[in-house]
């Protein structure tokens, strides 16, 4: 029977290290996943790269059976925590509640895996700012996902084996567009390129 064991577990090195280190995030319905087994060998779509710092980032997959129902189901949930406060991130976040993303997590262990691959994810956006100095001024973003299965992994890094893009397009340390277009023109003219009108350049990346 497929339920069969096949398999026990050795103890292993101690050279794991916890904690997330970026996701990418995808519209749902566009990744176009193939397998080798449980193993992920190729997504299509286009993936947005969200950096993460700090220890506030965490991944949980429950995986939940009943002998009764004969039923199972995975409970997927990404905790992420995005500092300092801007209205380029807020508009973007607004576009990820009113979607079902998929999201690749990669892990300090250069893992990857991807959450939500079937039915993709629902969020809950925290805009806060603390009393204290040191305190948060920034997102705290709450994924959930409910599979039939766990994440499955990514055979390799997930630009090896993406068949669509990674999007260059990032929000720069929280600039706006007008202190990030004039970046960008000087950057293009360096390289000898012409920047023409930062107008177009805004329109581009709210078409994103």
């Amino acid at each position: 029977m497929a339920c069969d064991l096949t398999s026990g577990r050795t103890t292993p090195c101690k050279n794991s290290r916890g904690g997330l280190k970026t996701i990418y995030l995808a519209d749902k319905g566009t990744i176009n996943p193939t397998f080798f087994g449980k193993q992920i060998t190729s997504l299509a779509g286009v993936w947005f790269k969200y950096d993460l710092v700090g220890t506030k980032n965490t991944y949980t997959d429950l995986s939940v059976s009943n002998r009764v129902t004969r039923t199972r189901f995975s409970d997927q949930t990404l905790n992420v925590v995005l500092p300092k406060l801007d209205k380029n991130s807020s508009t973007q976040l607004d576009r990820v509640l009113a979607g079902d993303p998929h999201i690749v997590i990669e892990d300090h262990n250069n893992n990857y895996f991807l959450m939500g691959i079937d039915n993709g994810c629902d969020t809950t956006v925290t805009m806060q700012t603390g009393g204290a100095r040191g305190d948060l001024s920034g997102y705290t973003v709450i994924f959930k996902a409910f599979e039939r299965l766990s994440a499955n992994f990514l055979n390799d890094d997930l630009e090896n084996i993406i068949t669509g893009s990674i999007s260059s397009v990032q929000i720069y340390g929280g600039l706006g567009y007008s202190e990030f277009s004039e970046l960008f023109k000087i950057r293009v003219e360096a390289d000898g390129g012409t920047f023409e009108d930062s107008i177009c350049f805004q329109e581009a990346i709210d078409t994103i």
